[in-house]
């Protein structure tokens, strides 16, 4: 980019100033030790060129400037430089020949003044030129977002600072305008999950612009989202719970409480109680996208242990003392009942079968005298037992059977009859089938009358 700048030369001797009209004003000669003009007719291109690297961190800026010199006696030129325009120091000499000089590796967003004025051996200094500024493009840094910066959706905030020495015209982000506030900049784009590109350009009131590029690796991360579960929330001490992360979103830390002033980082921690209490449970994540917590109140109920010394409530239903049996095998049952919950029963050493509140065992009875012993046991370890005396009375079932003498013969036959029957017997009853009963032992009977008959007992 050229700008065209017009310097007004002036001549300096210790007698005086003088303006040098033209190329062709007169010079004195040396010996008449008065003065030389050298004439800076005009001190008048300067010229910038333009960004090469589109970065502003490696820009490099050059003004080049150039002047005419109108007297031929000039030996060198000297060059002033300032950044304020008041306060000028030495920038460099240049040899008379060519009147330019090319000043390199400006800084962006600045302005520099510049003053040349010539020298003579014979005739001193001339006057300084007038003064001339160049400005460079705006100077331009993205501050966020970082490269491999985590988002959450998007849309992305991308901001900067833009510093240009003749104010800012406009700033654009991928060709979006952005939101200008003094030297800070900001604006709202889109990203994609990868490899970005941002390019920013500023433009400032002279119409001289800058740009800058950077690559961002946006990295798509969810926003956790804090939930857990624990198994069991309700017991005795001590009480060991199981608690499992449910969380959702992207996490690196977690950090659970468990209102006993214990904690973890574990995924998936388990975590015992030793005292009774009511306990609030709290699960913190942590990810690249931000963090999330979830706190359950009174989560975590834990009670004493209630020692139980009370003994099971036993009976004996079946067999009752004195009971007559037909068989030596008998089954004994009863019932068993706990808070605590009925762990066995034995009946004379022997387990029986539970079924809720009952128990049963068959055992074998002795004829006469029987001593049943029956122990329950709880759950606690509490024992309850009771001893029934059982006088067994064994009667045999009765097997009816009998003879008859004779069987056959002419009418009127006495027949004798003989019981022949086995097992306990307290009584009996006979018909002879001729609608005769009797209830002996061992009847006689007389047929009148001729015929078959049937005999029962």
């Amino acid at each position: 980019m050229n700008n065209n700048y017009n310097f007004d030369g002036r001549l300096q001797h210790s007698s005086g100033q003088e303006n040098c009209p033209s190329a062709n004003r007169p010079v004195k000669a040396p010996s008449q030790r008065a003065w030389r003009t050298l004439c800076l007719v005009t001190l008048g291109l300067l010229t910038f060129g333009g960004l090469a690297v589109p970065s502003a961190k490696s820009a490099t800026y050059q003004f080049t400037l150039s002047w005419t010199n109108t007297d031929s006696n000039v030996d060198l030129n000297m060059i002033d430089r300032s950044l304020d325009g008041v306060n000028f120091t030495p920038l460099t000499t240049v040899a008379s020949a060519p009147a330019s000089y090319q000043d390199n590796g400006l800084v962006d967003g600045s302005a520099y003044y510049y003053r040349v004025r010539s020298h003579s051996v014979v005739g001193g200094n001339s006057d300084y030129s007038n003064m001339t500024v160049g400005t460079t493009p705006p100077l331009l840094v993205i501050t966020s977002p970082a490269d491999y910066q985590a988002v959450t959706n998007a849309t992305v905030i991308i901001n900067g600072t833009a510093l240009g020495a003749n104010g800012l015209q406009s700033l654009t982000v991928n060709g979006q305008a952005a939101v200008i506030n003094g030297t800070n900049w900001s604006a709202s784009v889109t990203v994609s999950d990868g490899t970005n590109t941002l390019t920013v350009v500023a433009t400032d009131n002279s119409s001289d612009h800058n740009s800058t590029t950077q690559i961002i690796h946006a990295v798509y991360y969810p926003v956790p989202v804090a939930s857990f579960t624990g198994t069991p929330t309700a017991g005795t001490a001590p009480l060991t719970v199981n608690f499992t992360d449910t969380s959702t979103g992207t996490i690196n830390n977690r950090t659970w409480t468990f209102g006993d002033g214990a904690t973890s980082t574990a995924v998936n921690p388990a975590h015992t109680y030793a005292a009774a209490g009511t306990y609030s449970v709290n699960l913190s994540v942590t990810g690249p996208s931000g963090s999330g917590q979830l706190n359950r109140a009174s989560y975590i109920t834990v009670t004493n242990v209630v020692v139980d010394v009370t003994p099971p409530v036993l009976a004996i239903a079946s067999p009752v003392d004195y009971q007559l049996f037909a068989s030596a095998n008998f089954t004994v049952s009863g019932t068993a009942s706990d808070a605590s919950g009925v762990l066995q029963v034995t009946v004379n050493g022997q387990l029986a079968t539970l079924n809720g509140n009952n128990w049963s065992l068959g055992i074998t009875l002795a004829l006469e005298t029987n001593t049943l012993t029956v122990v329950a046991t709880d759950s606690s370890a509490n024992r309850n037992s009771t001893t029934q005396i059982v006088h067994a009375i064994y009667y045999p079932v009765p097997v009816a059977s009998f003879t008859g003498t004779p069987t056959t013969g002419a009418a009127p036959l006495p027949v004798n009859f003989t019981d022949a029957s086995t097992g306990t017997i307290s009584s009996r009853t006979w018909t002879f089938g001729d609608g005769a009963t009797s209830t002996a032992a061992n009847p006689a009977h007389t047929y009148a009358a001729a015929g078959t008959y049937s005999v029962n007992l």
